[in-house]
């Protein structure tokens, strides 16, 4: 029995680990880019992402393109893009145990969005990735 469980979780942590590979070999977050605009930014998701930001203390929601995807949401404003400024908190999820944090911050005098990538799958120990993203 216990051969059995090490094999269950040996095989879910391999089929595990492309997702924690390729989190660093391309965008994480479903980020796509982020361009500079004014004295903030613009950050541009993949399509039909769902985006929670805290402007300053004040929540925005938005949807990156039309939301078709998702149906009509009230609160909810489709953006070909989500606008922050320094000091903006940015929140995607796919489910409690899968999504990013993100924050605009400033590093080596370019301001940008740094972003930390989690996924905690029940029973096993959390994967975490991040990245700057520098503004265009």
């Amino acid at each position: 029995m216990i051969d059995n469980l090490i094999r269950i979780v040996a095989l879910s942590c391999l089929m595990l680990l492309p997702l924690a590979n390729s989190a660093s070999a391309v965008q994480i977050c479903w980020i796509d880019h982020v361009v500079k605009q004014g004295a903030g930014i613009l950050v541009y998701f993949q399509e039909g992402r769902p985006v929670s930001v805290n402007h300053g203390g004040e929540p925005a929601r938005y949807v990156i393109g039309a939301g078709s995807q998702l149906g009509i949401q009230p609160g909810l404003n489709a953006v070909e893009a989500v606008p922050a400024v320094l000091g903006d908190k940015l929140f995607v999820r796919n489910s409690p145990e899968d999504g990013c944090n993100m924050e605009v911050v400033a590093r080596d005098g370019k301001i940008g969005l740094f972003a930390a990538a989690f996924l905690l799958p029940p029973g096993f120990s959390r994967i975490r990735d991040e990245k700057f993203f520098p503004a265009d």
